[in-house]
């Protein structure tokens, strides 16, 4: 049987689990994993939530209490659960087009989206590639409209010396399976705003704290996790694990507190999360320096500014049927490959635009494969992945 490689992956160790335990009995694990958090991001304040939509949901809510505006910026290519949260919070989804540079929301284009009636932009860092123009973003913006940083898929991914997460009024991020520090669910809100960190806590104060049982469940999945992140086990389980894999667009998300387990976890696990984000970094380098010269592909622009945490690496072909056959070479191969989202937001949800509407985020999602770069991606993995879309006939 051939070993699979899977698209996300972050190494879990038994002592990990051993440590994770303590969770049950530690009333400090927040706190302790609080002030991990605040001084990494360099955020004065941090709250927990049971996921990053959640999150970003409880965010939109605080938001939503300092102005009477109804209009949050989105990008048009993005993830379908962030539109889900803004009708939720009962705002406005408005969507402006990414840039094919770096397959974040073209900032020349948002300048012309913004209304008396914006009260938020999204800057959404895809794939962990940071928004490179997001201080360009901040300083156009006028001072009554928030900037709510998106850095679900980018913890870790630096803009110089600063993290992605620091540049906005407030940022949210997740810690679900797949995402950068996966502690098996959870989600935090950022902010150094006063103000806002009371308006975020009164939300999360009311919020139900989980029980027991939901936490013994969430340990014996984080077990799961562990193995399964394992290229030999996940070859073995794949058939299984294939059955859980989310491909359809959500309707509603659940709203409700975090644990200690969770808390405890993403401190341990944060022991190595340096480690583990350079190391992506690095393997996405030596793809993308492998494939610089391949035509008939687009990749992600680098800046010598840019340190991306890539959560996984996208790369466009400009030809479907080319995409389609690397993807078929790809899985013959063991080789696990995501197109992420099939559509952009404007063709999946009726928001009153047509569908030849933002250009760019249409033909991402028509030619968009996103590659593994985890820490658990080998040198001979990386080798085959190059040889695979090298020879490939354009």
């Amino acid at each position: 049987m051939m070993k699979k490689m899977p698209v996300i992956g972050y190494r879990i160790t038994m002592s990990d689990l051993l440590s994770g335990l303590k969770g049950f009995f530690s009333s400090s694990s927040k706190d302790e994993f609080r002030g991990i958090l605040s001084k990494f991001i360099k955020s004065r304040h941090v709250c927990f939530t049971n996921s990053g939509i959640s999150a970003f949901y409880i965010a939109l809510l605080a938001l939503k209490k300092r102005s009477s505006r109804k209009e949050v910026i989105l990008p048009a290519y993005t993830s379908p659960s962030l539109v889900v949260a803004v009708n939720k919070a009962g705002l406005k989804p408005v969507l402006c087009d990414i840039s094919l540079e770096d397959f974040n929301m073209d900032a020349d284009a948002l300048l012309k989206m913004i209304s008396s009636e914006t009260l938020c932009v999204v800057c959404v860092h895809m794939f962990g590639m940071p928004a490179r123009n997001i201080e360009q973003i901040k300083h156009n913006l006028p001072e009554d409209i928030f900037l709510l940083e998106d850095c679900a898929q980018a913890m870790g991914s630096k803009i110089g010396d600063r993290l992605a997460g620091s540049f906005g009024d407030l940022a949210v991020f997740s810690f679900n399976r797949g995402k950068n520090l996966p502690a098996y669910g959870g989600g935090g809100i950022f902010t150094s705003s006063g103000e806002l960190a009371s308006e975020i806590e009164d939300i999360v104060n009311e919020l139900r704290a989980p029980g027991l049982i939901y936490e013994i469940s969430l340990f014996l999945k984080f077990i799961c996790l562990s193995i399964v992140f394992r290229p030999v086990f996940y070859s073995l389980l794949y058939p299984f694990i294939s059955h859980f894999k989310e491909d359809k667009v959500p309707t509603d998300f659940s709203v409700e507190g975090y644990t200690s387990l969770q808390a405890r976890l993403g401190t341990v696990l944060f022991k190595r999360f340096s480690e583990s984000c350079m190391k992506r970094y690095e393997n996405a380098l030596t793809l993308i320096h492998g494939l610089r010269n391949t035509k008939g592909i687009i990749l992600p622009e680098m800046q010598d500014n840019l340190i991306p945490a890539f959560n996984r690496l996208p790369i466009v072909f400009k030809n479907i049927e080319l995409r389609e056959k690397v993807e078929k070479e790809f899985i013959k191969n063991g080789i696990e490959v995501s197109r992420l989202y099939f559509k952009p937001l404007h063709h999946i949800f009726d928001l009153g635009y047509d569908k030849e509407e933002f250009p760019n985020a249409v033909y991402l999602a028509e030619r968009l494969l996103t590659l593994p770069i985890h820490p658990m991606v080998d040198e001979g993995t990386l080798k085959k992945m190059l040889d695979l879309i090298r020879g490939m006939p354009e």
